[in-house]
Protein backbone atom coordinates (compact mmCIF):
# COMPACT_ATOMS: atom_id res chain seq x y z
CA UNK A 1 0.00 0.00 0.00
CA UNK A 2 1.61 3.28 -1.02
CA UNK A 3 0.51 6.92 -0.63
CA UNK A 4 -1.18 9.05 -2.88
CA UNK A 5 0.73 11.91 -1.49
CA UNK A 6 -0.36 14.32 -4.79
CA UNK A 7 -4.17 13.80 -3.58
CA UNK A 8 -3.24 14.54 0.16
CA UNK A 9 -1.19 17.90 -0.67
CA UNK A 10 -4.02 19.08 -2.81
CA UNK A 11 -6.76 18.35 -0.72
CA UNK A 12 -4.76 19.54 2.79
CA UNK A 13 -4.23 23.07 0.54
CA UNK A 14 -7.99 23.34 -0.10
CA UNK A 15 -8.75 23.53 3.76
CA UNK A 16 -5.94 25.50 4.80
CA UNK A 17 -7.09 28.55 4.09
CA UNK A 18 -10.20 27.31 6.50
CA UNK A 19 -7.82 26.43 9.38
CA UNK A 20 -9.93 27.32 12.30
CA UNK A 21 -13.35 26.75 11.36
CA UNK A 22 -11.97 23.14 10.58
CA UNK A 23 -10.14 22.49 13.63
CA UNK A 24 -13.48 23.35 15.55
CA UNK A 25 -16.05 21.37 13.41
CA UNK A 26 -13.28 18.44 13.74
CA UNK A 27 -13.60 18.15 17.43
CA UNK A 28 -17.65 19.51 17.10
CA UNK A 29 -18.14 15.76 15.06
CA UNK A 30 -15.26 13.98 17.17
CA UNK A 31 -17.36 14.99 20.72
CA UNK A 32 -20.63 14.41 18.88
CA UNK A 33 -20.02 11.34 17.68
CA UNK A 34 -17.82 9.80 21.04
CA UNK A 35 -18.27 11.98 23.92
CA UNK A 36 -16.07 9.52 25.86
CA UNK A 37 -12.94 11.28 23.80
CA UNK A 38 -13.06 14.41 25.73
CA UNK A 39 -11.84 13.32 28.67
CA UNK A 40 -8.28 12.68 26.55
CA UNK A 41 -8.38 16.68 26.28
CA UNK A 42 -9.84 17.50 29.84
CA UNK A 43 -6.30 18.28 30.73
CA UNK A 44 -5.42 20.70 27.67
CA UNK A 45 -6.23 24.21 27.33
CA UNK A 46 -8.43 24.10 24.27
CA UNK A 47 -6.45 26.67 21.87
CA UNK A 48 -3.80 24.68 23.08
CA UNK A 49 -4.98 21.23 21.89
CA UNK A 50 -6.25 22.88 18.25
CA UNK A 51 -2.49 24.44 17.69
CA UNK A 52 -1.31 20.78 18.40
CA UNK A 53 -3.58 18.94 16.08
CA UNK A 54 -3.10 21.62 13.19
CA UNK A 55 0.59 21.93 14.31
CA UNK A 56 0.39 17.63 13.68
CA UNK A 57 -1.20 17.87 10.53
CA UNK A 58 0.81 20.47 8.82
CA UNK A 59 4.05 18.05 9.90
CA UNK A 60 2.24 15.28 8.32
CA UNK A 61 1.63 16.64 5.20
CA UNK A 62 5.41 18.33 4.82
CA UNK A 63 7.17 15.39 5.38
CA UNK A 64 4.93 12.95 2.83
CA UNK A 65 8.10 13.31 0.68
CA UNK A 66 10.58 12.37 3.70
CA UNK A 67 9.39 9.07 5.07
CA UNK A 68 12.42 8.94 7.55
CA UNK A 69 11.19 12.45 8.98
CA UNK A 70 7.81 11.07 9.01
CA UNK A 71 8.13 8.22 10.37
CA UNK A 72 10.06 9.36 13.69
CA UNK A 73 7.73 12.20 14.26
CA UNK A 74 4.26 9.60 14.04
CA UNK A 75 6.42 7.29 16.63
CA UNK A 76 6.77 10.17 18.74
CA UNK A 77 3.17 11.54 18.50
CA UNK A 78 2.11 7.70 19.02
CA UNK A 79 3.95 8.14 22.29
CA UNK A 80 3.04 11.03 23.05
CA UNK A 81 -0.44 9.96 22.87
CA UNK A 82 -0.06 6.93 24.92
CA UNK A 83 1.09 8.73 27.75
CA UNK A 84 -2.05 11.23 27.50
CA UNK A 85 -3.91 7.45 27.79
CA UNK A 86 -4.98 7.26 24.06
CA UNK A 87 -5.83 3.41 23.50
CA UNK A 88 -5.65 2.07 19.94
CA UNK A 89 -9.55 2.09 20.43
CA UNK A 90 -9.60 5.61 20.14
CA UNK A 91 -7.82 6.06 16.54
CA UNK A 92 -10.66 4.68 14.32
CA UNK A 93 -13.17 7.31 15.99
CA UNK A 94 -10.54 10.18 14.93
CA UNK A 95 -10.14 9.04 11.30
CA UNK A 96 -14.09 8.87 11.33
CA UNK A 97 -14.40 12.53 12.64
CA UNK A 98 -11.33 13.78 10.77
CA UNK A 99 -13.05 12.30 7.26
CA UNK A 100 -16.62 13.29 8.14
CA UNK A 101 -15.21 17.05 8.82
CA UNK A 102 -13.19 16.55 5.24
CA UNK A 103 -16.57 15.92 3.70
CA UNK A 104 -18.21 18.95 5.35
CA UNK A 105 -15.46 20.98 3.19
CA UNK A 106 -14.97 19.56 0.57
CA UNK A 107 -18.88 18.71 -0.43
CA UNK A 108 -19.03 17.26 -3.99
CA UNK A 109 -14.98 17.12 -4.18
CA UNK A 110 -14.70 14.60 -1.60
CA UNK A 111 -14.68 11.64 -3.77
CA UNK A 112 -14.57 7.83 -3.19
CA UNK A 113 -10.83 7.85 -4.95
CA UNK A 114 -9.88 11.28 -2.19
CA UNK A 115 -11.48 9.22 0.67
CA UNK A 116 -9.47 5.92 -0.15
CA UNK A 117 -5.73 7.55 -0.35
CA UNK A 118 -6.40 9.71 2.84
CA UNK A 119 -7.92 6.01 4.47
CA UNK A 120 -4.73 4.06 2.93
CA UNK A 121 -2.75 7.13 4.51
CA UNK A 122 -4.51 7.05 7.82
CA UNK A 123 -4.06 2.88 7.57
CA UNK A 124 -0.11 3.46 7.67
CA UNK A 125 0.05 6.76 9.61
CA UNK A 126 -1.69 4.99 12.47
CA UNK A 127 0.19 1.77 12.49
CA UNK A 128 3.67 3.64 12.83
CA UNK A 129 1.07 6.08 15.61
CA UNK A 130 0.67 2.56 17.62
CA UNK A 131 4.48 1.56 17.29
CA UNK A 132 5.15 4.43 18.93
CA UNK A 133 2.60 3.88 21.94
CA UNK A 134 3.59 0.43 22.49
CA UNK A 135 7.45 1.17 22.99
CA UNK A 136 6.34 3.91 24.96
CA UNK A 137 4.86 1.10 26.83
CA UNK A 138 7.60 -0.98 26.69
CA UNK A 139 9.95 1.70 27.90
CA UNK A 140 7.10 2.66 31.31
CA UNK A 141 6.94 -1.57 31.90
CA UNK A 142 10.45 -1.61 31.94
CA UNK A 143 11.17 1.53 34.38
CA UNK A 144 8.60 0.29 36.69
CA UNK A 145 9.93 -3.16 37.13
CA UNK A 146 13.78 -1.92 37.26
CA UNK A 147 12.08 0.58 40.06
CA UNK A 148 10.16 -2.66 41.99
CA UNK A 149 12.85 -4.66 41.66
CA UNK A 150 15.32 -1.85 43.31
CA UNK A 151 12.39 -1.39 46.11
CA UNK A 152 12.42 -5.42 46.80
CA UNK A 153 16.07 -5.08 48.09
CA UNK A 154 15.74 -5.81 51.86
CA UNK A 155 17.01 -3.08 54.20
CA UNK A 156 18.95 -5.85 56.55
CA UNK A 157 20.92 -6.63 53.30
CA UNK A 158 21.74 -3.40 52.52
CA UNK A 159 23.17 -2.24 56.19
CA UNK A 160 24.95 -5.80 56.67
CA UNK A 161 26.59 -4.91 53.13
CA UNK A 162 27.31 -1.12 53.88
CA UNK A 163 29.29 -2.92 57.32
CA UNK A 164 31.00 -5.13 55.70
CA UNK A 165 32.25 -2.57 53.31
CA UNK A 166 33.15 -0.02 56.26
CA UNK A 167 35.09 -2.91 58.00
CA UNK A 168 37.62 -3.85 55.27
CA UNK A 169 38.21 -0.27 54.58
CA UNK A 170 38.92 0.19 58.50
CA UNK A 171 41.52 -3.52 58.27
CA UNK A 172 42.86 -1.79 54.94
CA UNK A 173 43.87 1.57 56.57
CA UNK A 174 45.12 -0.40 59.79
CA UNK A 175 47.34 -2.25 57.64
CA UNK A 176 48.70 0.28 55.24
CA UNK A 177 49.29 2.70 58.76
CA UNK A 178 51.58 -0.84 60.49
CA UNK A 179 52.95 -1.09 56.94
CA UNK A 180 53.87 2.49 57.20
CA UNK A 181 55.53 1.95 60.80
CA UNK A 182 57.56 -0.87 59.31
CA UNK A 183 59.17 1.20 56.88
CA UNK A 184 59.53 3.51 58.63
CA UNK A 185 61.74 1.34 61.53
CA UNK A 186 63.55 -0.56 58.63
CA UNK A 187 64.67 3.32 57.23
CA UNK A 188 65.71 4.05 61.31
CA UNK A 189 67.77 1.00 60.92
CA UNK A 190 69.14 0.90 57.75
CA UNK A 191 70.29 4.88 58.55
CA UNK A 192 72.53 3.93 62.01
CA UNK A 193 74.32 0.98 60.26
CA UNK A 194 75.28 3.71 57.43
CA UNK A 195 76.55 6.16 60.12
CA UNK A 196 78.51 3.12 61.67
CA UNK A 197 79.92 1.97 58.51
CA UNK A 198 80.98 5.23 57.50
Amino acid sequence: MSIQIELLEQSFNYIKPYRNRFIICFYENLFKASPETKSLFADIDPETRKNQFWVSLILVVDNLHQPDSLDNFLHGLGARLFTSGASPEHYPLVRDAFFATFEQFLGSEWTSELQQAWLDAYFIFSGMMLEGAEQAQKQMAQKTHFSESNNNIPTTATATTVKSVSKKTNESRESHKGLLIGVSVAGAITLILILILL
